[in-house]
Parts: C-alpha cells; structure tokens; sequence
C-alpha cells in the first residue's frame, strides 16, 4: 500500500494521517458540496456522450438530467461522428433496459425514444449504417432469451432498412458508403434479401460487378441473400446474362458461386467455368463443409493448395471436428507445400490452432501406415518446435523418436548438419535439396 495513490480532501493546515479515513462530517461535506458540480460537468456537450456510455449505472437525477440537457440541444452541436456515438450509447442503453431492466428504470425509455428520434441522420445511408454495416446490431427494443427469435428479429431490421437504403438512395452512393463499414458482406446480404424483381437485380448486380475488386465481401454477401430470397439457379442464370451482354470477368463470376454453399456440386460447378474462375474462387473460398466426406475434404485441401493456400488447407487436413482421413501423399504435399509457402496468410502459422491441426494431419499419417517411419519422421522435423507441447501432453508419439531410434545416422547425418556448420565450410551434400534461404 502507498499514500501517494489516495485522493483525500483536507482543511488547509488538517493533520489527518497518510492511510486515515477522513470521518463522517466531512465525507458528507464534501459530497454535499461536490455533487452538484459533477452533475452540472456531466451534462456538457463534452461530456454528454461518456454519461450516456454509463446511463445504466447513474442515478435517476442524473439520468433525468442527462435526456433534458440532450432535448436542448442540437445534432448541430455534434459532429457527425459524435452525433453516431452519441446514438449508439443511447442505443445499447435501451437494449439493456428493454432486454433487463426492471422497476423505476423503465421509466426512462420514452424519453431515450425521444434522443434517438431527435438526432436521427437526415441522410438514408447514415441513419442505417449501425444496422447494415454490423454483424452484431444491438436493437434498442431489446432482445429476447431464444436466440433464433433474436437473430429473426435482426434480420427483419437490416432488411428494412435494406429496402429504405435502395429506395432513398443511388447505387453508387450506396457503394461508396460500404467501402467504410466493417461489414461490407452484411451489407450485401441484407440488399439481396429485399431485391423486388429481375429488372433491380440485374441494375444492382452490374454495378457490383463493375466495382466488385473495391469489396469483394460486398458481392459475396449480395449473392448469399439472392439465393436465399430465390433458388440456387440464381447463380447460372445470372451467369447466363452476363455473358449474353458480353461484360464477362472470371474474377466477378467467381464471386458469385460464394452465395451457393460450399460442397462437391458447388465445386464441379465451379470447374466447368474454367480454370481462371477455378483460381479466382478457390483464391477465397474456405474449403470447410458440414460433411464428413473425405472425398469432398480431399478436393478442398488440393484445390486450396493449388491457389497456393497451404494455411487454409491445414485447417480442412487437420480438422479434428470432421472425422477425415486423406491420403498420405496429399498430407505430404501440404506439410511440404507449407513450409515454402511466403503469403501473407501463411506468415501467421505458429499459433495454437496451428499446433492442433497438425497434430491431426500427422495422425493421420501414423494410422495410415503408408508412408516409412523415416519419411514421416523427415516431415515432423521443420514442425518439431510447433509440436512440442502436443508431445509433452502426450497426445503423439513423434516418429522422429523412433526413427532415431532405430537409425542414429539418421540423427548424425540429417539434423547435426543443419544446426552446425562442416569445418571445411563446405556444402553439405545431405541437405542440397534445401533452398540458400
């Protein structure tokens, strides 16, 4: 304990000691006289928003204070962003309420109703964007216990929305607008449910197109919710009309397939637009069905490592959640692919998901039993240090061990050269097929 930390009000000349409580009087004193003050500060404009961050854990005055003061301003007072703060707290506010408030709280909700109507956005685009741009919108008329009437509930609101954006505003104010949200694939999800016939869908999914390398995740989502709001023809037939107008992009056409689920009829789709759509889709697409099919998980893992995807390849081969077993020569390639792999999204291995997927992959391979006790043991090598604390818990056995086991030269002639250097300097024939790097 130090004194230093203690904020502790004193007369001028007092002789209360470092850690002394100050006694009943003056405690009183002081918050008599500093109450008022601190409920005047919080109340500003400066301070308004962190008061309504906290308007669940104040008190009642505070809070009638708080939503007066508010009605006498202006969202001319605000800026655009403190005015979209200033909103969301009042929103997560009403969500607690509406979704766990009970007794003299409840009081307080029309007047919260009256701030939200109050510094509504006048533009179309800005007054939804908490809803169409989030995966997790809070609806200020609370939530309910079961979560599949929650999430109806969300969708009903992002749909109506969606309808409000695309009657109240341009097409390419509407993509300009999603270029800044954090959800762009909502977004789009949500535009593709409330479509009202073939002529607004062709206009909206052309204009997607013709800016669809600027948010991919737009486009993805517009499919998703076009094919539930229809039938799963509704990627061949707009395929169809693209070509017919002649504004073919393989990259466009492969954004497409993202809004049919992922699975064998997908894929051979897929594969009969041709090799560039082929590289295009599998350059996203995440490889992972519901279906414990070692057939559908084995044209994942090859297709994802011919995109040169090895990472996400792992996490197809080393699912631990879908019972699969791949071929040995097909774990090889992966294991091989992924140590020469220098993506982006390859520089992020070494995490704990990581280390569970391989131990699952190299599972598979002791039980297969076709590949040599040596070859598994040189493929463990380069993973040894991710596979360590999988050893110490006694989950594998590496072959590793019992390679060294059974043949020390293995140990002698392998590893020792890879850690030290011959004394003539000279290249190490054994390990030639090692890049310089």
């Amino acid at each position: 304990m130090t004194e230093s930390h203690r904020f502790r009000w004193r007369d001028a000349g007092g002789n209360r000691k470092g850690l002394e409580q100050e006694n009943i009087e003056d405690h009183n004193r002081y918050v008599k006289g500093l109450l008022p003050k601190l409920l005047e500060l919080s109340y500003r404009k400066e301070n308004v928003i962190k008061t309504m961050a906290d308007f669940t854990r104040i008190g009642a005055d505070m809070k009638e204070g708080l939503i007066e003061a508010l009605k006498k301003m202006k969202p001319s007072d605000f800026t655009k962003t403190e005015q979209a703060e200033l909103l969301q707290e009042t929103r997560e506010a009403l969500n607690w309420i509406n979704s766990y408030g009970e007794g003299d709280i409840k009081e307080f909700v029309p007047g919260l109703n009256q701030i939200l109507e109050l510094y509504r956005p006048e533009d179309v685009l800005e007054r939804n964007a908490w809803l169409l741009g989030n995966a997790w919108p809070r609806l200020p008329e609370g939530e309910p216990r079961d979560y599949h009437e929650k999430d109806s509930n969300v969708k009903i609101a992002q749909e109506k929305a969606a309808r409000e954006v695309l009657d109240g505003s341009d097409l390419k104010d509407i993509f300009d607008h999603v270029l800044k949200v954090q959800y762009p694939g909502v977004f789009g999800h949500a535009l593709g449910k409330v479509i009202k016939d073939e002529a607004e869908d062709a206009k909206v999914l052309d204009y997607m197109l013709s800016r669809f390398s600027e948010s991919p995740g737009f486009v993805m989502g517009y499919a998703m919710g076009r094919v539930e709001q229809s039938t799963k023809t509704w990627v061949s037939s707009q395929i169809k009309r693209i070509k017919e107008q002649g504004n073919y992009s393989s990259e466009g056409i492969s954004f497409l397939y993202f809004g049919l689920p992922e699975g064998k009829e997908t894929w051979e789709s897929v594969d009969k637009e041709g090799d560039d759509v082929v590289l295009s889709y599998w350059k996203r697409a995440r490889g992972i069905t519901r279906s414990e099919n070692d057939s559908e998980a084995a044209i994942a893992v090859e297709k994802l490592l011919n995109a040169k995807r090895p990472a996400a390849a792992l996490q197809v081969a080393g699912s631990g959640i879908l019972k699969i077993s791949l071929p040995s020569s097909l774990l090889k390639r992966l294991l091989q692919d992924l140590l020469t792999s220098n993506t982006e999204e390859e520089k992020k291995m070494g995490d704990v998901m990581d280390e569970y997927h391989l131990e699952h992959v190299f599972k598979q391979l002791y039980e297969q039993q076709e590949l040599s006790i040596e070859e598994i043991a040189r493929l463990e090598w380069p993973y040894a240090r991710i596979l360590r604390q999988t050893v110490r818990n006694g989950k594998i056995q590496l072959a590793l061990y019992k390679s060294l086991q059974k043949d020390p030269s293995f140990f002698a002639q392998q590893l020792i050269p890879l850690a030290y250097k011959r004394d003539d300097h000279a290249p190490e024939p054994t390990l030639e097929h090692l890049s310089e790097e």
